[in-house]
This record gives C-alpha cells, sequence and structure tokens, in this order.
C-alpha cells in the first residue's frame, strides 16, 4: 500500500490535477498520434477518469481482502555468518556496474551507428535492477558491527546505482534509488522490527533540489542518444546558460507531462475500447501478446510475426489495426518508443469495463495474498516489485518477461552471496 501510494500521487493524482487544469487546452496526442481527433476524447475525459478511479478503489480493496487472508507459513531468513560478506556485495555492485555501463554503451553506439546489438549474457545474469532490488535484502540480513561503517558501505552503493540509472537515460533515477534501497526496505522489514537506513531531512531537500535539473538532463540526454552525441554535464550547464527562454513554469509542466503518460494512455484506451468491440481482436491482441511472451522466454524467434512488444504498438491498438511487427533490430532500435498500457488499460484491451472491474479487484487480491503469505524476505521483494511493474504495464509480456529473469538472477546472486559467506579466510 506505501509503494502503491506513492505511484498513485505521482502518475496519478499529479495527472488528473494537470489534465483538468489544462481543459479543452490539453492535447491527449502529446505521446503518440491517436486514431481520432482531440474532442473525442475530451468528451469521454470525466467517464474516462472516474473509471480508472473505481478500477484503482476495486483493487485497493482487492489488496485489503487478500491482506486478511493468512496461510501462517514460517519464514525462512536468510542468515550470513560474516560481517565482511558485504565487501563480496560491494564488489559485486561495481562488477555490475561495469558490465551494465559496457552494456549501455554498446546500445547508443549500435543505435547511433544503425547495427544490431550484440546480445550480452552478463548483462542479463548480473542485472542492475535485480541487485538494486535484493542488495538492500542481503545487506539487513549481514551482521553488522559498526553502524557508521554499515552506512558508508550502504551509501557507497546507493551513489553507484544512482550514478549508473543516470548515465542509462532515467528520468526517474531518483525515485528509483529511494524506492529500491529505502522504501522497500522498510516495507518489508517494519513488522520486524529490523534497524533500517534512512535519509536524513537533508537529504530529501537536496533530493528535492536535485529533481528537477536532473530530469532535464536525463531528457535531453535520452534525445540526443539516436544521434551518438553523449551530453557532458558541462555541455548541459552551458546549454541552460545559453537558454534566454528558461522559464521554471515550462519546466514543470514538461515534467508533468511526461508524468501523465500513465493516465494519458488509459484515457485513450478506454475512450477507444469501453464500446462494443469485435471480440476477434481483443482474441488477437491476447494471442499477440503470448507469442510475444514465448519470443522473450524461448530461444530464438519461434513467432517472427510478434517480436515487437505491444508496448511499442500501442498505436496500432488503438486502432485496432492488425498486429504485425514489421521491424527488423536495427529498426527497432531506433524506433524503440515504449508506451504504458496501466493494468486497467491491458484488461480494458482484452475484457471491456466489466471485465477489468472484476479482475482489478482479482489483480489486488492475488498480489496481497503472494506478498502476505511468501516465506521469504527476497519473494516479498519481488512480488512488490512485479506488482508495480504490472500496474504501470509497459507490455504485459515483457513484465512477465523480467519477472522469471528477476526470480533467476535473484537465486543466483543469493547463492553466490551464501557461497562467499561460508569460505574460511
Amino acid at each position: 500500500m506505501l509503494i502503491l501510494m506513492l505511484h498513485n500521487f505521482i502518475y496519478v493524482q499529479i495527472p488528473i490535477l494537470f489534465i483538468l487544469s489544462k481543459d479543452k487546452v490539453y492535447d491527449f496526442g502529446n505521446f503518440i498520434v491517436p486514431p481520432n481527433g482531440n474532442d473525442y476524447y475530451y468528451n469521454n475525459l470525466f467517464f474516462g477518469i472516474l473509471a480508472f478511479i473505481s478500477f484503482f478503489l476495486l483493487m485497493v480493496f482487492g489488496l485489503v481482502i487478500g491482506g486478511k487472508i493468512t496461510l501462517k507459513l514460517p519464514l525462512r531468513s536468510l542468515i550470513f555468518k560474516k560481517s565482511q560478506t558485504i565487501y563480496f556485495l560491494i564488489l559485486l555492485g561495481v562488477l555490475i556496474f561495469y558490465i551494465s555501463i559496457r552494456d549501455f554503451s554498446n546500445y547508443l553506439t549500435a543505435k547511433s551507428n544503425d547495427e544490431e546489438k550484440t546480445e550480452n549474457f552478463l548483462a542479463l545474469l548480473f542485472n542492475e535492477k535485480t541487485y538494486q532490488l535484493i542488495f538492500p535484502i542481503l545487506f539487513y540480513n549481514i551482521p553488522r558491527n559498526v553502524i557508521r561503517k554499515s552506512i558508508f558501505n550502504f551509501g557507497i552503493i546507493v551513489f553507484i546505482f544512482l550514478i549508473l540509472d543516470l548515465l542509462g537515460g532515467s528520468k526517474a533515477a531518483l525515485l528509483q534509488v529511494f524506492t529500491s534501497f529505502f522504501l522497500t526496505p522498510l516495507m518489508i522489514f517494519y513488522i520486524y522490527e529490523k534497524q533500517i537506513i534512512w535519509p536524513k531531512t537533508k537529504l530529501f531537500l537536496i533530493g528535492g533540489v536535485l529533481a528537477i535539473p536532473l530530469f532535464i538532463f536525463t531528457m535531453i540526454s535520452r534525445e540526443l542518444s539516436n544521434t551518438g552525441i553523449t551530453l557532458t554535464l558541462e555541455s548541459f550547464l552551458n546549454l541552460v546558460n545559453s537558454s534566454y527562454d528558461f522559464n521554471i513554469q515550462i519546466i514543470i509542466d514538461l515534467i508533468t507531462l511526461r508524468l501523465s503518460a500513465f493516465l494519458n494512455n488509459f484515457l485513450l484506451v478506454f475512450t477507444e475500447f469501453s464500446g462494443v468491440i469485435d471480440s476477434s481482436y481483443r482474441l488477437d491482441f491476447i494471442k499477440y501478446s503470448f507469442e510475444s511472451f514465448l519470443n522473450l522466454i524461448l530461444p530464438g524467434t519461434p513467432f517472427s510475426n510478434s517480436y515487437v512488444t505491444t508496448s511499442q504498438l500501442f498505436p496500432l491498438v488503438l486502432e485496432k489495426a492488425p498486429l504485425q511487427s514489421g521491424l527488423d533490430k536495427v529498426t527497432l532500435l531506433k524506433q524503440a518508443n515504449t508506451q504504458p498500457y496501466s493494468i486497467f488499460g491491458f484488461f480494458m484491451i482484452i475484457g471491456g469495463p466489466v471485465f477489468t472491474a472484476f479482475f482489478s479487484f482479482i489483480f489486488g487480491f492475488v498480489f496481497s495474498v503472494l506478498y502476505k503469505n511468501t516465506a521469504n524476505y527476497y519473494s516479498k521483494a519481488i512480488v512488490i516489485f512485479v506488482f508495480i511493474g504490472l500496474f504501470h504495464c509497459y507490455a504485459f509480456e515483457t513484465m512477465l518477461q523480467f519477472a522469471l529473469m528477476i526470480i533467476v538472477t535473484t537465486f543466483f546472486f543469493i547463492k553466490i552471496t551464501k557461497l562467499f559467506d561460508r569460505l574460511k579466510f
């Protein structure tokens, strides 16, 4: 509920206020070109927002009811014997930082040179998202002799992964780091009365001050990635200094607009799919999503016509056009433009409003039961991550594939950490 309310505030409440404040001036085609005119979606704005709120509340109701079901399974704690194990985790973090930077560099090179990006198995096995998720869980189960030293070690990892997220072009780098390293362990460990590290007020203030320039920096950096130009801090500061029209209101509107993609896309889906829709198209969408999922988890590409994930076919879905890949790997890399459906938007496409209402409750209920009754800390962290990922739903099939990958890599990280912990030296 804590992490859901945070995402609700950032990606729902603020966008609702922003969209309503713009009234008819708001452009529903800010992110993609929709099949109908702006007035068509504006006329359905009230009912779209009302539907979203209803589905959201049904999901919350499911979370509450599911949280009451307790199977009374014994909690299996991770037990590490040596305080020196933290140094292995730091070394692992530095290694993952290096592998991720190299992989991202290869991505930028391939994109700017119109080449295929070479697959990197190490980047999958040593996945940085899994490490960010699982590091705090492992950290709080390693014996700590000196609190000040533990805070320093923790801070090293937080810092290098904040840098990694920024270099990777994440506009929500601060939010991701805060969620992974601070909020997730708070949610998991508060009931077990573990003492966790929490940012001081000064750090929150610094984060608030840096949030806007970091957002602008990563946004410009991502736009330049197609050109092969690397944005440096010096060139960024020169760009800001040379901008005579620097207006804080414009910047705030730009940031709020970017946060509105999640709700904006649901409103488009609701308007297009709340009426009578040919069931064959809904079935085609399900079939394509399933084949795309199999492409992601099976060797090779068994379904070549379903190569592109549904997050990149959002405009075709709105038009109810046939879903076909039609892109090779090079073109896909150049034109990648993923769009969030939201879990409610995904349900709307495959079943309509009544189906969405029912499965919004089921979605909350299932994840609440899973979280309440998982038998170890790291499984709870995975449930939280997958729940929020599916809530935003940048392609349902992609999130399922990522969930499987996180389970495998989490198991790998835990095993090698335990192996080091047992070594005698």
